[in-house]
């Protein structure tokens, strides 16, 4: 590529040339005669290659943020993830179930302990491509009336991991959550680390690196990003304005410009949120977990929570970062819910998760923390998948010790809509155990036995692989 300094450059060339020529020895003169042929070609290509204000060709950076956008599940004024039902008969095989089948109409009813029907969920993504379909029970829904659920039961075979809103999530110098660090329990709970070391990925924040139109991963990223991120954080790489931005990404990104480098760098919004600088937003040296990002969730407290981060939100991270309003992964459980709000069910309502392990049953009550996109359904925080495996919260030192979490597991998961106000005005572990049990006990009818009516229906609920 023509370097962007090339005009300036060339103006010098030309001084050079008329000077030697008109001043200068007759073999002189032949030479700066050829410099004047080949600076007349260097002009003549130089606007192939770069445009006035020395960036990559709109369409190139379109269609490459337009793939970026695609891969997240990026919603705009056209689009939000979705969900469709069909009827489901769980006596079809189970591609019949999935593939096939009439459209949506009366479910096929359970038996009357559990007193639910069977229904065939239809993950929607951009375009009303099918990302992918589960098996679920609902509360009876009436033919020909908008779907309006209010109680939602999956079986799922595998629960992914999920690290949104935890202190450690994500950290500039880890892109890869790879590097070692020793532990430490933190005073207010949960463990600290004494060198930086994430336990979650760019990927997985939304963070994008193009350079300049062909996104960076793997060993490219690990090579260009740590002398890009300083840049990004001393303000030299600039704050990529609004207008500029690409059509697919204007609405959920912000992103910065290394003119030196020809590197645009995009931040998912609503994952890592930006201060009023138009920066990341960083924990502060005075924060338990200085250097790292502050992470965001779908869900947050209606009243701060000091977490396991020191109590003074001031000294954590800026105001506009909200600090002490995002749900922790790490130590509170939450569900993530695909996509919009679906019927009555929407962020902030409660979780009832049941599993048997070990011939033990294990029962935990969370809350629907996060949104997450319409490949899967089956997400949980880090905190929720260990108190239902161990009953206690683990230490996690990197992505792979996270990553170790995300096996399978035979879960039952319920969702019990409009509970949101039930929970309080902190979502702390306490208080959705608390209302969870609660509202469960209402879901069952007020039996002495909580599990009565979600083990008949767990028995009755197909078994979904899980994606």
């Amino acid at each position: 590529m023509v370097p962007a300094k090339v005009s300036t450059d060339s103006k010098i060339a030309k001084t050079i040339i008329l000077t030697v020529y008109f001043g200068g020895h007759p073999l002189m003169k032949q030479l700066a005669a050829i410099g004047a042929m080949v600076l007349a070609f260097v002009h003549a290509i130089e606007p192939l290659f770069a445009s006035d204000d020395h960036q990559p060709k709109a369409p190139d950076l379109e269609s490459l943020a337009r793939a970026i956008a695609e891969a997240d599940e990026i919603p705009s004024a056209t689009f939000w993830p979705s969900i469709r039902l069909k009827s489901f008969d769980p006596s079809l095989s189970a591609f019949v179930a999935r593939r096939g089948g009439p459209a949506f109409g009366a479910g096929v009813p359970t038996d009357q302990a559990c007193g639910m029907q069977h229904f065939q969920m239809k993950l929607v993504g951009k375009g009303g491509a099918v990302k992918n379909e589960f098996a679920i029970l609902l509360d009876p829904q009436t033919p020909g009336l908008p779907t309006k659920p209010k109680y939602l039961i999956a079986r799922t075979a595998v629960l992914h991991v999920d690290a949104d809103g935890s202190p450690r999530a994500y950290h500039p110098e880890d892109p890869f959550g790879d590097k070692s660090c020793k532990l430490s329990p933190g005073p207010s709970g949960g463990y600290v680390s004494d060198r930086p070391c994430a336990i979650d990925t760019f990927s997985d924040a939304g963070v994008h690196v193009l350079d300049p139109t062909q996104e960076l991963k793997g060993k490219d990223l690990r090579k260009v990003w740590p002398g890009l991120w300083p840049r990004i954080r001393d303000g030299i790489a600039k704050p990529i304005e609004l207008g500029a931005m690409p059509e697919s990404l204007k609405a959920a990104y912000y992103g910065f410009y290394d003119e030196e480098r020809g590197a645009r760098t995009f931040f998912k919004r609503d994952i890592i949120p930006s201060t009023a600088d138009k920066l990341p937003c960083i924990r502060k040296p005075t924060s338990r977990f200085g250097g790292y990002f502050v992470a965001a969730t779908s869900l947050t407290h209606k009243q701060n929570v000091p977490g396991i981060d020191i109590e003074d939100a001031d000294q954590i991270a800026p105001p506009e970062c909200l600090p002490q309003s995002w749900l922790d992964a790490s130590t509170i459980p939450f569900f993530v819910l695909p996509g919009s709000p679906f019927g009555q069910i929407k962020p902030g309502d409660l979780v009832a998760a049941y599993a048997v392990i070990g011939g033990k049953e294990r029962l935990i009550f969370a809350v629907i923390g996060d949104s997450g996109p319409t490949q899967s359904f089956g997400e949980a925080s880090v905190a929720l998948i260990q108190l239902l495996r161990t009953g206690s919260l683990i230490p996690i030192a990197s992505n792979r010790d996270l990553n170790s979490w995300d096996r399978k597991m035979d879960v039952t998961i319920l969702l019990l809509g409009n509970t949101l106000d039930v929970v309080g005005p902190q979502f702390t572990h306490r208080a959705i155990q608390t209302a969870g049990r609660s509202e469960l006990e209402k879901w069952n009818g007020g039996t002495g036995d909580i599990l009565k009516r979600l083990r008949a229906c767990s028995s009755q609920a197909p078994l979904n692989k899980g994606g």
